[in-house]
């Protein structure tokens, strides 16, 4: 799990709850334990599936190993849920995360939506009650890792489903962890951290004004517009802010933290081009009209083309099980662009 799933989960951004958290409560939680070889298994699972000569024996076994680990693991959780508590809902939290995993590796889509919808619910629960324990290791692991990746499934869920509205009531800020005014990214991570909050507030902005979509800008209320252009200008400074430290640290960037900076440049394109052509009919500067939407999208595929080249090269050095022969990981977690992407695919024209 730490040599060959692990470094795909996270994707290109170290993460404390893939390198530590995961690992800490599998120690004293039997159901987390569970959890995570039966995602490790069905991972090895659909490898072995997808390589020139599988193993059909072996796939099998591994494939009937995960399911009863997933059984285990639900089971145990659920025994566990009798005894509320904080640590019982940090529990409950890592084990939905594990699960939706193994649920999007099978393509069980509706199960893995609804492990969302419940860790959501408890994250809000917890939100909503969080200031009684706010310096607590517990509460802190759950502000600075769960809160960020849940609003990345919530993120991914409203633009994957139809007329689903975004469910985690939490502020920006909390998401963040940063004060309301910062002008240095500290690192990727952070600066990802940021554009899911950013996503969430635009996702949010825009299904609450679906309706206003095909209207022209005088019959678009005034405060609407005014969000628009609030969300616009948060995201320019985002951008200015990334660029800036993509500069001053590129020469001590590793390959992979390349990736990671492509990455997360898509990403704002994207965010960027979500936010211009969800209400098109509002006044904009030239530097978001037409041609800019046309840059944008030529740099999303010319990112696009350089970490899946930079891929293929890694792979070429150093192989790793976890990985295609093109490079491309099985499975990964921590990207956080699907949403924007898929919505620029399918709804900007």
């Amino acid at each position: 799990m730490r040599e060959n799933v692990l470094p795909e989960l996270q994707a290109y951004f170290e993460s404390d709850f893939w390198s530590r958290l995961v690992f800490q409560c599998s120690s004293a939680q039997p159901a987390v334990r569970h959890a995570i070889v039966a995602f490790a298994a069905i991972h090895e699972t659909i490898r072995q599936s997808s390589s020139p000569h599988p193993n059909s024996l072996l796939v099998s076994t591994n494939r009937r190993l995960a399911l009863q680990q997933y059984s285990t693991a639900i089971k145990l959780l659920s025994s566990a849920l009798t005894r509320p508590s904080r640590d019982a809902m940090e529990l409950a939290l890592v084990c939905c995360v594990l699960f939706v995993c193994f649920e999007n590796v099978l393509g069980n889509q509706a199960d893995a939506v609804r492990h969302i919808e419940n860790g959501l619910q408890i994250c809000n629960e917890w939100s909503a009650h969080s200031v009684d324990a706010s310096s607590s290791q517990t509460s802190n692991d759950f502000r600075q890792h769960l809160l960020p990746l849940f609003a990345h499934l919530d993120n991914q869920a409203t633009v994957f489903l139809p007329f689903r509205s975004p469910k985690l009531k939490v502020t920006e800020r909390a998401l963040t962890q940063q004060p309301p005014v910062s002008t240095k990214l500290p690192t990727l991570r952070q600066a990802k951290t940021e554009l899911t909050a950013a996503s969430k507030q635009v996702i949010g902005f825009l299904t609450a004004r679906r309706a206003y979509r095909p209207l022209h800008a005088a019959s678009i209320p005034e405060n609407v517009g005014a969000e628009f252009h609030r969300l616009q200008c948060d995201l320019r400074t985002l951008g200015l802010r990334l660029d800036a430290f993509v500069r001053s640290h590129t020469h001590r960037m590793s390959a992979r933290d390349i990736r990671g900076s492509y990455v997360v440049k898509m990403m704002h394109h994207a965010v960027s081009l979500m936010l211009s052509k969800g209400l098109p009919h509002l006044p904009q500067p030239p530097s978001l009209g037409p041609d800019a939407h046309q840059a944008r999208f030529e740099a999303i595929v010319s990112l696009g083309r350089s970490v899946l080249e930079s891929l293929k090269r890694s792979a070429a050095s150093t192989p790793g099980a976890a990985y295609r022969p093109n490079g491309v990981p099985l499975f990964a977690l921590e990207y956080s662009i699907v949403p924007p992407l898929y919505y620029v695919v399918t709804e900007c024209e």
